[in-house]
């Protein structure tokens, strides 16, 4: 049967099961309640650490804990956001005039600017002349061209135009467009005929390469291929040439020669790979003296080492020479000087592991 307690903190009259009435958090109604009961000095971790403060804003007395101390201004969030939403009254420090700023924003540096024109002159950017500007613009000068001729950047022109309430054409009015603009033979005559680049073309007609390259888009002119693009020479034309053995090679590690000869090498280093050990299913057979260069003694068992995948394209891609030099004189000097040998034989084993 229930039993009928009274909350400690709001007076409040509950009722909890019997089993539960020894529980000191069950002595309240809630968790609010509980919570309200063991907040400051009634908290058993109670250390008295707090550092009583004043709130900047509604002036009331809080405790905050010492490492907050010094960071910590408003009692409550409510309080923080009216003073960051406030105007505060400024004075830009380039043009003296009055404005109203949230104080959020005001920041802590000493100078305040009413506009980015205001912050931009105080730090010494130079703008194009206005009046000059407005001539060439009268003129029909698109933005582009008329930061081409003043050497400056469209972005400026641009704000020099509304700072000084210039009237702007609409998209597409103004000097006479080039015939390629609209003519997809001309551009094209332009592009593929005379091998002309973007910006030369941009260059003829005083815009960038960007509307050079929407009007190719436009017109369905393909692009020309870049040199990252450019065909890899093949055969007698390839740096990497060797004759054309590449047939004879497949056809020997095919038959029944090249077949035996891997056998061995597998069988001579035990199935696992000389430089990292691995018992792996796929071993490769690397041939000491290359094929290419020495086909003669492509097939002797002494020129062959049995490597994992990983180590054979690590030695081709990575230390083919330096590699190969140590199988040489391992392999040469294996039989004549035992000391040698076994010197080589560690260089090899101390190859990079997977």
């Amino acid at each position: 049967m229930p039993v009928r307690l009274t909350c400690k903190e709001c007076g409040k009259i509950f009722y909890r099961a019997p089993s539960k009435c020894h529980a000191a958090q069950n002595h309240y109604c809630s968790r609010k309640c509980m919570h309200m009961a063991f907040r400051g000095e009634n908290n058993p971790n109670w250390k008295d650490e707090g550092r009583e403060r004043q709130c900047a804003q509604c002036g009331k007395s809080f405790r905050v804990m010492p490492h907050l101390a010094g960071t910590k201004k408003y009692c409550s969030r409510r309080c923080a956001g009216e003073v960051r939403s406030r105007q505060v009254a400024c004075v830009c420090a380039c043009c003296g005039m009055s404005f109203s700023r949230k104080a959020s924003g005001v920041g802590n540096g000493p100078a305040v600017f009413c506009s980015k024109d205001c912050y931009e002159k105080d730090r010494g950017k130079v703008f194009p002349d206005s009046a000059r500007v407005a001539t060439l613009y009268a003129e029909g000068y698109s933005l582009a061209q008329i930061a081409a001729i003043l050497e400056t950047t469209p972005g400026s022109v641009y704000q020099v135009a509304l700072n000084t309430s210039i009237d702007m054409r609409p998209p597409g009015v103004g000097k006479e467009r080039p015939k390629w603009y609209n003519d997809a033979g001309d551009l094209h005559d332009l592009y593929w005929g005379q091998k002309l680049t973007l910006s030369e073309i941009g260059a003829l007609a005083g815009v960038t390469d960007g509307a050079v390259s929407a009007r190719l888009r436009k017109h369905g002119i393909p692009r020309r291929p870049g040199v990252h693009l450019r065909e890899a020479p093949k055969g007698v034309d390839s740096p990497n040439w060797k004759g054309g053995t590449t047939p004879r090679k497949i056809a020997w590690g095919r038959g029944s020669e090249g077949r035996a000869w891997r056998t061995t090498i597998y069988r001579k280093a035990g199935h696992r790979c000389e430089i990292c050990g691995d018992a792996v299913t796929a071993l490769h057979a690397h041939h000491v003296w290359p094929q290419a260069e020495y086909p003669e003694v492509e097939a002797a068992p002494w020129n062959g080492v049995a490597l994992c995948k990983h180590h054979h394209h690590w030695i081709h891609n990575k230390r083919a020479g330096i590699c190969n030099a140590i199988l040489q004189a391992r392999v040469l000097c294996s039989e004549h000087d035992t000391a040698i040998g076994m010197l080589c034989g560690f260089a090899f084993s101390a190859l990079p592991r997977k």
